[in-house]
């Protein structure tokens, strides 16, 4: 990576990291709009569960490390899906776990790890990783798949060996797809912190929850609109990050199509 991209990826994180910070520290700011549009709920806010930098912190832990978690466990198991020896006998069964975890509804995968784990921030991590995990290991492996063959054969004729191919042509012309589920892993979390909520991981949910069960519109604002900002940056920033780190061939061959 040239030293022109990594100022490019660095600016960019520190601007999301920024716009987010100064969001999260304007609480009295965005509770003085609410409750200027529902005057009838005076006591409303301040929230006493915590203030807007402490749930914007919880929220912003629980995403990222469930969306590292799911990297982390995602693209090795997708490469392994597509390696000639396991591909006929665990890459069924890698597909079939993932997609039940899936076709499960967030809401029951968060009610499932509760008897198992508790209330708190860890069954909350697993609720996000068993729901996030499915983009980035079904990317890495379809990514995989659709390499171009006469590249692969190319290698091949240059001596690689199998793990060279996969970190030296693979891997590189599968970027943009993989961070798109990456992308798509860490949009959904956003979603699922906040369900996690009932579970008392913390974070934006609680705000939202207690809203619901209160039935007090600006409580419920003031944990949505926060979500709905850390969303929109997240998939902005990874957007920006997937341009960054695409290799440049590849780039240059999207934009002639």
């Amino acid at each position: 990576m040239t030293v022109a991209r990594v100022v490019r990826l660095v600016a960019s994180t520190v601007g999301a990291i920024v716009l987010l910070g100064a969001f999260f520290l304007m609480e009295d700011l965005h509770a003085r709009i609410l409750l200027a549009i529902w005057p009838q709920y005076p006591n409303a806010l301040p929230f006493q569960g915590g203030t807007m930098w402490e749930m914007g912190v919880r929220t912003v832990e629980l995403v990222l490390l469930s969306t590292l978690l799911c990297v982390v466990i995602g693209i090795p198991l997708g490469v392994i899906a597509t390696r000639p020896r396991f591909r006929d006998e665990w890459a069924p069964v890698v597909d079939g776990l993932v997609n039940a975890g899936q076709t499960i509804p967030s809401l029951a995968i968060v009610a499932l790890a509760l008897p198992l784990l508790g209330f708190g921030f860890v069954p909350a991590l697993v609720a996000m990783v068993l729901y996030g995990l499915l983009p980035v290991l079904r990317n890495t492996a379809v990514a995989l798949e659709t390499v171009d063959k006469a590249q692969l054969d190319a290698g091949r004729g240059m001596g690689m060996t199998p793990w060279q191919l996969l970190w030296m042509v693979e891997l590189p012309h599968s970027i943009p797809v993989i961070l798109a589920g990456i992308r798509t892993s860490a949009v959904l979390n956003v979603g699922v912190a906040v369900i996690a909520g009932l579970i008392g991981a913390g974070g934006f949910g609680t705000a939202i929850v207690h809203g619901i069960d209160l039935r007090v519109p600006p409580l419920v604002w003031y944990g949505a609109v926060p979500t709905a900002l850390l969303a929109v940056i997240m998939d902005v920033f990874l957007r920006r990050l997937e341009e960054i780190l695409t290799p440049r061939g590849l780039r240059l061959r999207a934009a002639r199509r």
